[in-house]
C-alpha cells in the first residue's frame, strides 16, 4: 500500500556505529554536532590557547633588574 516502508530500517547509533547511513536522524545530528564541537575545541586548544609571549613591560623589568644588580 501507500504506507509501505521504503529503504533501510533506521537503527540506534550504538547498534551500528560504523554505518551512519542507517542511523536515526536525531542520532546522526547529535553525533555530527558532537564531532564538530570536539574539532573546534581541539583546534582552539592547539592554535588559540594562551601563549607565553614576553611583553615589553617584562623586558623592561628584566633589563632593570640586570642593570641594578
Amino acid at each position: 500500500g501507500a504506507a509501505d516502508h521504503h529503504g533501510s530500517t533506521k537503527v540506534n547509533m550504538w547498534q551500528e556505529p560504523l554505518n551512519p547511513g542507517n542511523w536515526k536522524e536525531e542520532h546522526f545530528v547529535l553525533t555530527s554536532l558532537a564531532m564538530w564541537g570536539a574539532i573546534i575545541y581541539g583546534g582552539l586548544k592547539v592554535f588559540g590557547g594562551k601563549k607565553e609571549v614576553k611583553t615589553e613591560l617584562a623586558d623592561v623589568v628584566e633589563l632593570t633588574a640586570v642593570m641594578l644588580s
